[in-house]
Parts: structure tokens; C-alpha cells; sequence
């Protein structure tokens, strides 16, 4: 259902894309040379003729003004909500990337060692790339934790029923100075 969906919008967006671009195009013709633009279509258009050039000069402007903030409109990327999707029991499941970051966050809040944990989601349908930093204190074991914050996040992804992609963490040590630089674990596994 959703692939259907999908393709109607690409469909629909391209249909308006080259309508734009063909109204941007005779907009243009017509601004610069109206008169040449005029004996083109004279042919099958004989009732413009009577109109004075500067009412089509005008016309030409304003539905070419129109036409080409439509076309910046559709060429812009909206940026939606994310929404992972996932298969259940033979049905579709729409997580919001909110919940997950939110499931994930409360999942490695719980690990010993950790105080605090800033989680950001990334990724499109089923898969999961998970942004991650975490706080924990200086005598802690941070390759420790950071094997468990992995190892719970790669658990909570999976048992939502959605592919883990890449993951990095980065350590901020709590009880660090101003001065000490944080320290960054890069890891990335796949599911």
C-alpha cells in the first residue's frame, strides 16, 4: 500500500514538474521576444492578436512568477517525520523515529555506568541508524559500556521488528574537567 502511494506522489510531481517547466519556458519566450512568440502560435491562437502586447507581456510574467514558485516549491525536499516501518504477525507496524530514539534512550539509561543518554534516529523504512551520546563518569569502563549500549541497542531495534544500521556513540565522561577532550567510540555493526 505504501509503495503504491509512493509512485502516485512521484507520479504527481512529475507531472507537475514538467508542467511548470513547459509554463517557465513559454513564459520566458514570450518575455523575450513577444512579438516572435506571438506569430508562433498566431496560427492557432487568432484572438490573441487583438490583445496589445504589454496585457501578454504582463500575463506571460505573472503565470511565469507562478509557474516557477511552483517548481522551486516541488523541487524542494520536505522533510517529513520519519517513520520506520516494520512487519508483525503479517501486518504493517509504523513506528514514529521520536518513539524509537525515546525506547532506545530509556533501554541504555539503564546500563550501569551510563547517567545520561542524548539518542537521535536516522534512516528510512525498516532500518535504524542510531546517534548516540553518552554520559557516564571518568572510572568508568567505557569500552564496557559502550559494548553494552550496542549490544541494548542492537535488542531493542530488532525486537520492534527493524534492521539496525549503523551506530555511533560518543562518550562524555561526566565528571571530566572543562579541558579533557570527550572521548569518541565509533562503531558500526550490522544486524
Amino acid at each position: 500500500m505504501a509503495v503504491l502511494a509512493d509512485l502516485a506522489c512521484l507520479f504527481n510531481r512529475v507531472i507537475v514538474t514538467l508542467v511548470a517547466l513547459v509554463v517557465v519556458v513559454a513564459a520566458i519566450s514570450v518575455l523575450v521576444a513577444p512579438e516572435q512568440a506571438l506569430a508562433t502560435v498566431q496560427g492557432d491562437l487568432a484572438a490573441l492578436q487583438r490583445a496589445p502586447v504589454t496585457g501578454l507581456v504582463g500575463a506571460a510574467l505573472v503565470i511565469g512568477l507562478v509557474a516557477a514558485l511552483l517548481l522551486v516549491v516541488e523541487m524542494l525536499p520536505w522533510r517529513l517525520p520519519p517513520v520506520y516501518q516494520a512487519s508483525v504477525n503479517g501486518g504493517l507496524v509504523e513506528y514514529p523515529a521520536s518513539l524509537v530514539a525515546t525506547l532506545i534512550s530509556r533501554e541504555i539509561s539503564g546500563l550501569d555506568g551510563v547517567r545520561g543518554a542524548r539518542v537521535k534516529t536516522q534512516g528510512a523504512r525498516t532500518r535504524v541508524d542510531v546517534l548516540i551520546r553518552l554520559s557516564v563518569c571518568d572510572e568508568d569502563d567505557c569500552h564496557g559500556i559502550a559494548g553494552g549500549a550496542i549490544d541494548a541497542i542492537r535488542g531493542k531495534v530488532t525486537g520492534l521488528g527493524l534492521e539496525v544500521g549503523q551506530i555511533l556513540l560518543t562518550i562524555d565522561p561526566t565528571g571530566a574537567s572543562q579541558t579533557s577532550p570527550q572521548r569518541r567510540l565509533f562503531a558500526i555493526r550490522k544486524a
